[in-house]
Protein backbone atom coordinates (compact mmCIF):
# COMPACT_ATOMS: atom_id res chain seq x y z
CA UNK A 1 0.00 0.00 0.00
CA UNK A 2 2.84 2.31 1.01
CA UNK A 3 4.28 1.79 -2.96
CA UNK A 4 0.93 2.80 -4.29
CA UNK A 5 0.69 6.41 -2.51
CA UNK A 6 4.69 6.89 -2.40
CA UNK A 7 3.78 9.74 -5.22
CA UNK A 8 1.00 11.04 -2.93
CA UNK A 9 3.13 13.18 0.04
CA UNK A 10 0.69 14.82 1.96
CA UNK A 11 0.98 16.73 5.06
CA UNK A 12 -2.69 14.65 5.83
CA UNK A 13 -3.09 12.08 8.46
CA UNK A 14 -2.47 8.94 6.98
CA UNK A 15 -3.37 6.74 10.17
CA UNK A 16 -6.51 7.40 12.69
CA UNK A 17 -5.48 9.33 16.15
CA UNK A 18 -5.26 6.83 18.88
CA UNK A 19 -7.58 7.60 21.84
CA UNK A 20 -7.42 4.98 24.26
CA UNK A 21 -5.70 1.56 24.02
CA UNK A 22 -5.86 -1.71 26.44
CA UNK A 23 -3.26 -4.47 26.32
CA UNK A 24 -4.77 -7.52 27.01
CA UNK A 25 -3.35 -10.95 27.38
CA UNK A 26 -5.17 -12.34 24.49
CA UNK A 27 -5.20 -9.14 22.28
CA UNK A 28 -5.95 -5.16 22.44
CA UNK A 29 -8.43 -3.26 22.61
CA UNK A 30 -8.19 0.34 20.63
CA UNK A 31 -10.17 3.07 21.17
CA UNK A 32 -9.63 5.31 17.41
CA UNK A 33 -10.44 8.36 15.86
CA UNK A 34 -11.26 8.79 12.04
CA UNK A 35 -10.15 11.92 10.90
CA UNK A 36 -12.22 13.94 8.54
CA UNK A 37 -9.65 15.10 5.97
CA UNK A 38 -7.73 11.46 6.08
CA UNK A 39 -5.66 11.17 3.37
CA UNK A 40 -7.13 7.61 2.17
CA UNK A 41 -10.25 9.59 1.88
CA UNK A 42 -9.33 11.38 -1.37
CA UNK A 43 -11.44 9.72 -4.33
CA UNK A 44 -13.10 7.76 -2.06
CA UNK A 45 -15.77 9.15 -2.28
CA UNK A 46 -16.08 13.21 -2.12
CA UNK A 47 -19.83 13.65 -1.21
CA UNK A 48 -20.29 10.78 0.78
CA UNK A 49 -16.44 9.76 2.38
CA UNK A 50 -15.89 6.08 3.20
CA UNK A 51 -12.90 4.63 4.67
CA UNK A 52 -11.86 2.10 2.20
CA UNK A 53 -11.73 -1.53 4.08
CA UNK A 54 -8.17 -2.15 2.43
CA UNK A 55 -7.33 0.98 5.07
CA UNK A 56 -9.13 -0.62 7.88
CA UNK A 57 -7.30 -4.20 7.56
CA UNK A 58 -4.28 -1.84 7.60
CA UNK A 59 -5.18 -0.91 11.09
CA UNK A 60 -5.90 -4.06 11.82
CA UNK A 61 -2.37 -5.23 11.09
CA UNK A 62 -0.78 -2.27 12.43
CA UNK A 63 -2.68 -2.84 15.99
CA UNK A 64 -1.15 -6.45 15.63
CA UNK A 65 2.27 -5.48 15.04
CA UNK A 66 2.18 -3.15 17.87
CA UNK A 67 0.66 -5.91 20.34
CA UNK A 68 2.77 -8.85 19.05
CA UNK A 69 5.87 -6.67 18.95
CA UNK A 70 6.47 -7.41 15.34
CA UNK A 71 4.36 -7.55 11.57
CA UNK A 72 2.27 -10.45 11.91
CA UNK A 73 3.06 -13.00 9.34
CA UNK A 74 0.08 -13.19 7.69
CA UNK A 75 -1.14 -16.52 5.78
CA UNK A 76 -4.56 -15.29 5.23
CA UNK A 77 -8.01 -13.77 6.11
CA UNK A 78 -11.31 -15.61 6.45
CA UNK A 79 -14.77 -14.65 7.26
CA UNK A 80 -13.84 -10.79 6.27
CA UNK A 81 -16.97 -8.82 6.39
CA UNK A 82 -17.39 -4.53 6.10
CA UNK A 83 -21.24 -4.65 6.77
CA UNK A 84 -21.27 -1.22 7.38
CA UNK A 85 -19.44 1.89 5.65
CA UNK A 86 -16.86 3.82 8.17
CA UNK A 87 -17.13 7.32 7.71
CA UNK A 88 -14.97 9.61 9.10
CA UNK A 89 -15.92 12.03 12.30
CA UNK A 90 -16.60 9.38 15.19
CA UNK A 91 -14.86 6.65 17.76
CA UNK A 92 -14.39 3.39 16.47
CA UNK A 93 -13.62 0.82 18.50
CA UNK A 94 -10.93 -1.54 17.19
CA UNK A 95 -10.57 -5.17 18.92
CA UNK A 96 -8.02 -8.02 18.32
CA UNK A 97 -8.40 -11.55 20.42
CA UNK A 98 -5.64 -13.94 19.76
CA UNK A 99 -6.57 -17.84 19.66
CA UNK A 100 -5.19 -19.71 22.16
CA UNK A 101 -3.15 -21.63 19.48
CA UNK A 102 -1.95 -18.40 18.70
CA UNK A 103 -2.89 -18.87 14.68
CA UNK A 104 -5.73 -16.85 14.56
CA UNK A 105 -6.26 -13.34 15.20
CA UNK A 106 -9.63 -12.42 15.62
CA UNK A 107 -11.26 -8.63 14.73
CA UNK A 108 -13.27 -6.01 14.18
CA UNK A 109 -13.84 -2.16 14.28
CA UNK A 110 -17.26 -1.26 15.77
CA UNK A 111 -18.71 1.95 16.34
CA UNK A 112 -21.11 3.02 18.83
CA UNK A 113 -24.72 1.71 16.87
CA UNK A 114 -22.80 -0.74 14.26
CA UNK A 115 -20.06 -2.84 12.89
CA UNK A 116 -17.59 -2.00 10.48
CA UNK A 117 -15.05 -4.51 9.61
CA UNK A 118 -14.60 -8.28 11.20
CA UNK A 119 -12.60 -11.25 10.15
CA UNK A 120 -9.97 -13.43 11.27
CA UNK A 121 -6.22 -13.08 10.39
CA UNK A 122 -4.65 -16.27 9.79
CA UNK A 123 -0.76 -16.25 10.80
CA UNK A 124 1.68 -18.61 9.80
CA UNK A 125 3.20 -20.98 12.80
CA UNK A 126 5.82 -19.60 14.85
CA UNK A 127 9.41 -20.94 13.73
CA UNK A 128 10.42 -24.47 15.80
CA UNK A 129 13.48 -24.04 17.54
CA UNK A 130 15.80 -26.70 15.95
CA UNK A 131 16.91 -29.44 18.29
CA UNK A 132 20.92 -29.35 19.03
Amino acid sequence: LRALFADRATSRPTAPKLVAEERLADGLVRCLEVPGDLAQLEGHFEALPLVPGVVQLGWVLAAAAAWLGHPPRLVGLEALKFPEPLRPGPRVTLELRRSTDGRLLRFRIRGERSEHASGRAILAAPPVPEAT
